[in-house]
């Protein structure tokens, strides 16, 4: 780092995203905050923010790179992702590696789904970066990926959705045992988790129709089986798709992970800070009269995602079930972060075996 200082340019290679995005930006704040350290910066005062290198950024003399800096943050966001774009998401390296990821699972006999993104996604907000926010990029490689256990949570709740008639998914295959007692949304959640966990609990289907009436008369569960036949067809094919304590899924999901994708910086405007942060300690008004505070995150965009799945006794079950539930559990519910503000919808392409 010559002269204390971390220069970052158009001409910058980004090999690995993910690493300049966690750990780099880690490393130059740490840098700038020690050279800082007992140093007079009255003459910086006045200065503003140059619209050119993450040089004048870094500047030792004038700036201090912390969690406080709200100006330099998104600027250097910015500049990392503008880079990384204008490299051509450095397919170069990884395209070879999804490449070669897909091929390896071809040869274990995994099957593949394509969808590509409708708006922005954001997985992985919660992880904690230098940015406040975080995105789930590959450990090894960088590239966005939806964890393999995130698009077998999602193709779970679609099923009890769609058991429970609560999700409008056309699909035939999933049959409907089930009448919901309530139209409130909140419990609707608690009935999918107490009925998830009686299912996975149950080690046979006598057992499962035990513990059901049994939560039912003691008015825990506010739900009606509407056939004994259909809840048996359920059991089975939940047996398959995602196994129970005692009998292992028939099904297998890999990481997906995005073949083609850009970068790009979002951002989220609260307007109410004060009023969250500091109505415990004293009274603070509710009203159109604080500065709104944005903070800008990292977002996938026009992106393709390869979702490769494996089913154990192909000899027993079909996969359309599968194709069908995700392809629309994708459509209509999305995954990650912000999907009430159209974040992480994804449509399904042409399907790979």
């Amino acid at each position: 780092m010559p002269n204390n200082r971390f220069i970052i340019e158009e001409t910058t290679p980004v090999d690995n995203f993910s690493l300049l995005f966690f750990k780099l930006i880690t490393k130059v704040k740490l840098d700038a905050r020690r050279i800082n350290d007992n140093r007079d910066n009255s003459q910086c005062n006045n200065l503003e923010i140059p619209p050119t290198t993450v040089d004048y950024l870094l500047n030792p003399e004038c700036y201090q790179f912390n969690r406080n800096s709200d100006k330099l943050k998104p600027h250097l966001l910015r500049k990392i992702v503008d880079i990384f774009n204008s490299q051509g998401g450095r397919r170069k390296v990884y395209t070879p590696f999804v490449d070669q990821y897909v091929k390896t699972l071809e040869e274990e006999g995994f099957k593949f789904l394509k969808f590509k993104t409708g708006y922005n996604l954001a997985v992985g907000l919660g992880l904690p970066s230098f940015f406040e926010n975080g995105l789930t990029f590959h450990h090894t490689y960088g590239v966005p990926y939806l964890p393999a256990s995130s698009v077998k949570g999602l193709l779970r709740y679609s099923f009890w959705g769609k058991a429970l008639g609560i999700y409008p998914f056309g699909i035939e295959a999933v049959p409907k045992p089930f009448e919901l007692l309530t139209e409130d949304e909140r419990e609707a959640f608690k009935v999918i988790s107490k009925l998830d966990e009686l299912t996975s609990n149950a080690e046979t289907f006598d057992g499962l129709k035990k513990a059901l009436t049994k939560k039912v008369e003691e008015g825990n569960l506010p739900v009606k089986v509407v056939s004994e036949e259909k809840l048996k067809k359920f059991f089975e094919i939940f047996k398959t798709l995602f196994g129970t304590q005692k009998v292992r899924g028939k099904v297998i999901f890999a990481d997906a992970l995005a073949k083609e994708f850009k970068l790009g910086v979002d951002i989220t405007n609260p307007h109410f800070k004060d009023y969250y942060q500091l109505k415990e300690k004293h009274p603070v008004q509710i009203a159109e009269i604080y500065n709104p505070v944005p903070v800008h995150f990292l977002v996938v965009e026009d992106a393709t995602f390869i979702a490769p799945y494996k089913i154990l006794d192909k000899g027993r079950y079909k996969t359309s079930i599968i194709d069908k539930l995700l392809k629309e559990a994708f459509e209509l519910l999305g995954i990650g972060g912000k999907r009430r503000k159209g974040y992480g919808i994804l449509y399904g392409t042409e399907n790979r075996s």
